[in-house]
């Protein structure tokens, strides 16, 4: 973003600023901005997306080499998954220039994370904040902007005493749809930490 501002008391010339940021939007652990259930939350709705690859159960990263010196690493395996009775797929990279098994074990274990587990994201529906209301609305955030999440909302099938959906996080905040009434809208946050929702304990 380009900010413009007086270069002298005399606003005789502007001076431009460059800010940026190395994430979109306001990103911290004590945010603003707060999603709670029986407050604006009326919904809420968990999903994992899966990209290419991203339901591997085991991934191979192989660097530079021909036959025998060709430089593969260790496999690295979901035993989460695998235990689970998920098939296992295999996922391999090659990285052209790695000569090291420092490095390409390095690669290897960005591989793990990148491919194990998906992205876990959490639609909720909320109120659209009316006068006199203090809770978060879409004119509130920018996308980026991390906000504090508590919902909990329906009731476990198994467990009648714990929710279906019991979260307390702080996620950023990745997209919004609005309603046609303007009375509601998803805000759509996604975990870039690995964890997972669920039941409480």
């Amino acid at each position: 973003m380009i900010d413009i501002q007086w270069a002298d008391a005399a606003q005789s010339r502007v001076r431009k600023i460059a800010r940026m940021r190395p994430t979109m939007g306001n990103r911290t652990t004590t945010p603003e901005h707060a999603f709670i259930s029986g407050v604006n939350i009326t919904d809420a709705t968990p999903e994992t997306r899966w990209g290419q690859g991203d339901a591997a159960t085991l991934v191979t990263a192989v660097g530079d080499g021909e036959g025998e010196s060709r430089l593969i690493s260790a496999p690295g395996i979901d035993t989460i998954r695998e235990a689970a009775g998920w098939p296992r797929l295999e996922e391999r990279r090659n990285f052209s220039g790695v000569d090291s098994e420092e490095t390409i074990a390095a690669h290897m274990a960005r591989m793990k994370q990148a491919f194990f587990g998906g992205q876990t994201l959490v639609t909720l529906e909320a109120k659209i904040p009316g006068d006199g209301d203090y809770y978060t609305g879409p004119a509130d955030l920018t996308l980026g902007d991390t906000a504090q999440v508590n919902v909990r909302v329906g009731q476990d099938p198994v467990d009648l005493d714990e929710f279906a959906i019991e979260l307390d996080a702080v996620w950023p905040v990745i997209g919004y749809s609005l309603s046609q009434d303007m009375k509601t809208w998803k805000p759509t946050l996604a975990d870039l930490t690995g964890g997972d929702i669920g039941a409480s304990g």
